[in-house]
């Protein structure tokens, strides 16, 4: 039986207001990745919905769910289109700005050595928009730009 072949991720999270924070982790081809999405300012916002397309040929979801802020969470991965996840939470208090993470995603490396850019789709043809929302589920407008971050494996 061959050997599994290890795989460094390099996840490089970088939230929809700009705020960046990076982890690495070797795991084998079996092993798993997690990158967590975060949102660095909190005020305001009780939910959200977005996009978030990948390399299937690079990495494959293995679980997505949410972080400690996120709260009734509607979450769709590759069911119509491989490569996209669409998320919304909904929730009737602020998020707690000590608890940041919206959303967890699991990833397993499954392609070639490489970086592959972990899109958070903030254009208007996304299937669910990067839109926040406050307690009275009332979009918070103007709404934050998306910054992509990178997962390498090497």
């Amino acid at each position: 039986m061959p050997a599994l072949t290890a795989h460094t991720i390099t996840a490089t999270a970088v939230d929809s207001f700009g705020a960046t924070g990076s982890d690495s982790i070797t795991v084998k081809t079996s092993g798993t990745a997690t990158v967590s999405v975060n949102l660095s300012n909190t005020t305001g916002v009780a939910g959200f919905s977005m996009t978030i397309n990948y390399d299937q040929t690079a990495l494959e979801v293995v679980s997505v769910s949410g972080g400690e802020a996120a709260t009734g969470l509607t979450i769709v991965p590759n069911i119509q289109t491989a490569g996209v996840i669409r998320v919304a939470g909904a929730g009737t208090q602020e998020f707690d700005t000590s608890k940041t993470e919206i959303l967890v995603i699991v990833f397993k490396a499954v392609g070639a050595a490489g970086a592959t850019v972990v899109d958070i789709d903030d254009t208007a043809s996304a299937p669910t928009p990067l839109e926040f929302y406050d307690t009275s589920a009332s979009k918070i407008d103007p709404g934050p730009t998306a910054v992509d971050g990178t997962v390498t494996v090497q």
